[in-house]
């Protein structure tokens, strides 16, 4: 359903108006109090009724006329219906409520349930108030989509029978809270097992003797006697403090109405007959029309004399001349042709003016063009075919001399390539020189090498690193053979140097001997060997057998360690075979050391003194590192030289073809070049032909042939524009001559006035002036007559109203007996005084008479005149203290008498122990009974609220999906999903990393996003059959620049499925809305504030 057009006869203060809402979206903008809160109330009572006439606000008669109510023109896509509801309509009870009319003028009426079935969806009204008809009030009430019509829809719209869950869930509650609570008195559990434990205790204290039983019935006797005799005394009592008290309360009333007669007597005694009773109520009233009455006619009539007098002096005044009346029309014909010719004869003016600019116009134009053209060259330049031709000539120069620039500044392109090889083989050359260079020359900090090839220097390092080896080994056969009797030897100075340095070298490398070595491993091992079972904390028994192998080698370090005295001897028993081998081992050591010094020397430059380093103590190894990072480094450089080489001549290569494409290129183009010269020089040739034919300058640039045709055509428009105007110019002086001749016709008979100085057109128009003005003057005579003679009339009725009023007050004064007007005034004024004391003193004496009869009446009387006020109150009090102490003495018989009723029931009720016994096993039946009840009831609860918990967090209803996906998008994707657990009146919003966050933490404007989406999505749940539109008042008035195009995102989409209407009091609500959503309308309103304020009525 869409509500095509409002049309409101009388509503607030609307009446007549007829709003357009045929759009999806409808922004209704306007400034405060322009009605638009009154469409929005407008639309919902046409829907469900007017209020009541107690809600003068909501009801909203109208202020400014028209019938109470309107019609709505709905659509349902088909066809077009108008709904029509008006609040004086008779209501009844069920009855029909509206009148729905098709496009044919068939009626039928409906009542209210019938409309909500067919046309609203089954929505009431108060779900349409919660999703439809939405304020900025009811956006932030979230206890409005808790109802128990919305929460159906909120929380189980996506469980079958899920408001079945909800209400047992609850029934299930209720039934346990009935049955018991843990500190409750009133559940059947709580009261049943109090009455338990109490008659149990009772059970306990009965039977404990029946002697009290007879001392209370006695005392009850004893008390009931006292009481009957109490309650004899009380009414006595009673009616004595009743009259002391009427008489206290009377006095003042008795003592007012005594004051109001004397009052009236002394009034009485100032008129001239004090016993005359006062005139009638209405008299005053009736003197007072009577006299103004009178001043009023006597008014009338001096304004009915002043009115003819005037009126006469006018009329003498008047004239006029009755041939210039007679002529009128035909002034009144000139004087419509008056204003048009005097128009042409201007225009005429302006087109001689604009001829002779045209002419001036036209011969600059041609001297511009060319100085021997004419107009018939002119016409013949400017045609279609010559433009043509000169089009084409004009593209092929312009072709001609484009494809020859083309071609140059490709060979410019060229020859500037060229240059670049050059300067790019010049820049490779000196850059390949200086890394040849570089190349050549010694590593930073290390030994100069001999300038060898890559090959020849990897060779020369093999060698020298074996030599270096053997001398190694040979030093270290030295230091075996030496052994430890070579101490005394080295001090004696006979071994040579070379023993020296091995020794030195070798003792650098091994500080131990063989045996000392093993024992050391030996006794690592066994260190390690008790470290890892404590380390890893393994437990005893493991750890017994690294314990065991650990003392073994201990053992065996010791034993290996221990010194060997039975090797000297033997060592001196071999020296002639040790002497032997220490000479091999020596002459070894000599020749690894040439070998290493003859390698060196085809490596190093200063061979002699580098070997010798290479041998040395401590600078040995230092020199050797040193020596192979420089030969590295300089077979690096051989590397990268062959590879720049190689480089070289892969780009040589390169340029090579590049010079040949850019020699051919260079042919191709020269070749072009000379085409071109002679295209462009026959096009040329042509150009100048043309122009020569045409008359036209030789000196004619081509890129002018464009202004040239636009000149001519200017020049052609020109002369057409001129032959135009003379014609123009020769009709209106025909006209012009026509009309002169009229005028001269009727100057004839009416001479026109001097000021006119000979010119028609000004004569015409003075003498119909005068024309009007002398007419004016007849019509005013006329009227004058007519006034003259009603004036007369009024004069007379005045005068006879006059005296009639005069008669009637002289009768009033007569009727009354009063002298003069003074005395009947004064006579007036206390006439009324004594009819207001007389009707106070009644007052006060009804008063006194209430509730009494005549004999009590005068009893009070007579005991008011003879007590005063003192007696009267000591009366009073002694009558009630009287009455109270009777009153509580039978207050305290009857507690006496219900304490002994009730002690003898008791007593009378502990003697029933049997009775109690079966009472007591009753009760705890029952309390069997309904414990098991409890238990069952708690069970079937629990199970449900587990079945709904895991079902809803399995399957979200759908109406959360559409509400969460319109969050997203309002949100800007900030929040992506809306979480509503069933049992709960909570709302959570879930942010992109999946944090849930209660929506009373969000901002403002966040949770009137997360509304507004609920409802949304609610609207479509709600009303799934019928598509009720959204009427939306002002919702976006917290809104930011970003989240308005958001929510307008969201309308765009909402608005495809129903209608929505937007009503808003701010323009760039209006502008972003209208702008955003596609086919948005956008009705304005007209501020209304004056005419609200003036009819009293609340803005809308």
């Amino acid at each position: 359903m869409r509500i095509k057009e409002l049309q409101i006869e009388g509503f607030a203060a609307l009446s007549g108006e007829i709003v357009p809402l045929d759009a999806p979206l409808t922004v209704v903008a306007g400034p405060n109090e322009a009605g638009k809160s009154t469409i929005h109330r407008f639309i919902r009572s046409l829907l469900y009724g007017f209020a009541n006439r107690g809600q003068p606000a909501e009801r909203a008669e109208p202020v400014r006329g028209g019938r109470h109510g309107g019609r709505l023109v709905l659509t349902d896509g088909e066809k077009e219906w108008q709904l029509e509801r008006y609040g004086d309509a008779p209501n009844r009870r069920g009855g029909p409520v509206v009148t729905l009319r098709d496009e044919e003028g068939r009626e039928s009426l409906l009542t209210q349930a019938e409309l909500e079935r067919l046309w609203l969806g089954g929505v009431s009204e108060k779900l349409f108030r919660q999703l439809f008809a939405v304020t900025l009030d009811e956006l932030h009430e979230l206890r409005t989509l808790q109802g128990e019509e919305v929460g159906n829809y909120l929380y189980h719209a996506g469980i079958a029978g899920g408001a079945s869950l909800t209400s047992a869930i609850k029934t299930v509650s209720a039934e346990l809270d009935k049955l018991y609570k843990p500190k409750g008195e009133l559940p059947e559990l709580n009261r049943l097992l109090a009455a338990l434990k109490e008659e149990e205790a009772e059970l306990r204290q009965s039977r404990k003797g029946i002697g009290p039983y007879n001392e209370a019935v006695m005392e009850l006797e004893e008390a009931d006697r006292e009481l009957r005799a109490a309650e004899g005394r009380l009414p006595d009592l009673r009616q004595e403090a009743a009259v002391a008290r009427g008489a206290a309360n009377a006095r003042a009333e008795w003592l007012r109405s005594e004051a109001l007669r004397l009052e009236e007597a002394e009034l009485a005694q100032e008129l001239p007959d004090p016993q005359a009773e006062p005139l009638p109520e209405f008299a005053a009233v009736k003197w007072e029309a009577l006299v103004a009455g009178r001043e009023a006619d006597r008014e009338r009539l001096n304004a009915a004399a002043e009115e003819r007098s005037r009126l006469h002096t006018a009329r003498r005044l008047l004239s006029w001349s009755e041939e210039l009346v007679r002529r009128l029309p035909e002034l009144e014909a000139l004087e419509a042709r008056r204003e048009t010719v005097a128009a042409r004869k201007e225009e005429r003016g302006e087109l001689a003016a604009d001829i002779r600019l045209l002419d001036e116009s036209l011969v600059s134009m041609l001297g511009r063009l060319s100085p021997e053209w004419e107009e018939a060259e002119l016409q013949t330049f400017a045609s279609l075919p010559e433009r043509e031709r000169a089009r084409q000539l004009l593209s092929a120069l312009e072709e001609a001399e484009s494809r020859l620039e083309q071609t140059e500044g490709e060979l410019r392109r060229l020859e500037r390539q060229q240059q670049e090889l050059l300067e790019e083989e010049e820049a490779e050359q000196d850059g390949a020189q200086a890394q040849r260079l570089a190349v050549r020359g010694p590593a930073p900090g290390g030994p100069e090498l001999l300038p060898l090839g890559k090959e020849a220097l990897l060779s020369a390092w093999n060698e020298l690193e074996d030599a270096r080896r053997r001398w190694e080994r040979a030093a270290w056969e030295l230091r075996l053979a030496t052994g430890p009797s070579e101490t005394s030897d080295d001090a004696s100075g006979n071994e040579p140097e070379l023993g020296r340095r091995g020794r030195k070298s070798v003792s650098g490398r091994m500080t131990v001997s063989g045996a000392h070595l093993t024992a050391l491993l030996a006794a690592l091992l066994a260190i390690a060997a008790i470290v890892l079972p404590l380390a890893s904390g393994m437990p005893a028994g493991e750890a017994a057998g690294y314990y065991v192998l650990a003392a073994c080698l201990a053992v065996f370090a010791l034993w290996n360690a221990r010194p060997r005295a039975g090797k000297a001897p033997a060592g001196r028993s071999d020296s002639p075979e040790l002497g032997r081998r220490l000479a091999e081992a020596r002459e070894a050591a000599r020749d690894s050391e040439r070998r290493l010094a003859e390698a060196a020397a085809k490596l190093f430059a200063g061979q002699e003194r580098l070997a010798s380093r290479l041998v040395s103590d401590a600078a040995g190894d230092a020199f050797w590192r040193q020596t192979r990072d420089a030969v590295q480094e300089r077979i690096q450089r051989l590397e990268r030289e062959e590879r720049e080489r190689e480089a070289h001549l892969d780009r040589e290569r390169e340029r090579d073809l590049r010079r040949s494409a850019l020699r051919r290129e260079r042919e191709r183009l020269e070749r072009e070049a000379g085409d071109g010269r002679s295209r462009s020089e026959a096009a040329r040739n042509g150009w100048l032909a043309w122009l020569r034919e045409r008359r036209l300058s030789a000196a004619l640039p081509p890129e002018l042939l464009p202004e040239l045709f636009q000149l001519a055509e200017q020049a052609l428009q020109a002369l057409r524009q001129r032959t135009r105007a003379q014609e123009r110019a020769a009709q209106l002086r025909a006209g012009e001559e026509a009309f002169a001749a009229e005028a001269a016709r009727l100057f004839a008979a009416c001479p026109p006035p001097a000021a006119a100085g000979g010119d028609a057109l000004l004569a015409v128009k003075l003498l119909h002036a005068d024309a009007l003005r002398q007419m004016g003057i007849a019509a005013e005579a006329g009227r004058l007559d007519e006034r003259l003679q009603t004036a007369a009339s009024a004069f007379e009725a005045a005068g006879a109203a006059a005296a009639t009023s005069e008669a009637a007050v002289r009768g009033a004064l007569d009727a009354a007996g009063e002298a003069d007007e003074a005395a009947y005034e004064r006579r007036l004024r206390v006439d009324e005084r004594r009819r207001l004391l007389r009707r106070e003193r009644r007052e006060a004496e009804l008063r006194l008479a209430a509730g009494r009869d005549a004999s009590a009446l005068a009893e009070l009387q007579e005991r008011l005149s003879r007590a005063d006020e003192a007696a009267l109150a000591q009366e009073l009090a002694h009558a009630e203290q009287a009455l109270g102490d009777a009153e509580r003495q039978r207050a305290e018989l009857l507690e006496r008498r219900g304490r002994l009723a009730q002690q003898l029931e008791r007593l009378r009720a502990e003697a029933e122990t049997d009775d109690r016994v079966v009472s007591i096993e009753e009760k705890r039946a029952e309390l069997d009974r309904l414990a098991e009840r409890y238990a069952v009831l708690a069970l079937c609860g629990e199970l449900i609220r587990r079945t709904k918990t895991v079902f809803e967090e399995d399957k979200q209803p759908l109406v959360l999906h559409r509400a969460s996906r319109y969050f997203e998008i309002l949100t800007a994707g900030a929040y992506v999903r809306i979480i509503a657990p069933g049992d709960s009146a909570v709302l959570f919003a879930e942010t992109v990393d999946r944090k849930p966050i209660d929506s009373s933490f969000l901002s403002r404007g966040t949770r009137e996003q997360l509304y507004l989406a609920l409802r949304f999505a609610l609207a479509g749940a709600t009303s799934p059959e019928q598509e009720l539109p959204l009427l939306l008042d002002d919702l976006f008035v917290h809104f930011d620049e970003s989240r308005l195009r958001q929510a307008a995102t969201v309308l765009s989409e909402v608005s495809a499925e129903r209608q929505v209407i937007l009503f808003t009091c701010h323009e760039h609500t209006a502008r972003v809305m209208a702008e955003s959503v596609p086919g948005a309308a956008l009705v304005r309103l007209p501020a209304r504030a004056a005419a609200l304020a003036g009819a009293g009525y609340p803005s809308p």
